[in-house]
């Protein structure tokens, strides 16, 4: 069972290694962010045009991914972070948009570590 998660590590971590590299910072995903948002909540596809669909794609897959990542290493006693396992992709989405909204210059930052901050922001371990 380790070995397993142990690989699955392995394999979640290159694809936020990539985006860091490449620099990509929050301000790359909160569009995407935005409208994946309101889509989930309103079901309304009136206004998404296709690359909307991908900017929206590549925000909630890069949220799960770091989500599911955190919670590997919660499981494992390796990270200081508390998100719930119950939490969904929208509400860490929801966490992410509103502390940006929140801390406006954190845009510029990496996009994991704003990401990490609004994680932490929202669900503090104390």
């Amino acid at each position: 069972m380790v070995r397993a998660v142990l690989i699955l590590v392995f394999l979640a971590m290159p694809l936020g290694v990539a985006a860091q590299e490449e620099g990509q910072t929050a301000a790359y995903f909160y569009e995407g962010c935005v409208d994946f948002a309101d889509y989930v909540i309103t079901e309304d596809t009136s206004e998404i045009t296709p690359d909307k669909w991908t900017e929206m794609v590549a925000c909630s897959s890069y949220v799960r991914g770091v989500g599911d990542t955190i919670i590997i290493h919660q499981g494992l006693g390796l990270t200081p972070f508390c998100l719930p396992q119950s939490a969904a992709t929208l509400e860490i989405v929801l966490a992410w948009t509103n502390y940006l909204r929140a801390f406006p210059e954190q845009m510029e930052n990496y996009a994991i570590s704003s990401l990490f901050n609004a994680i932490q922001h929202r669900w503090p371990c104390s």
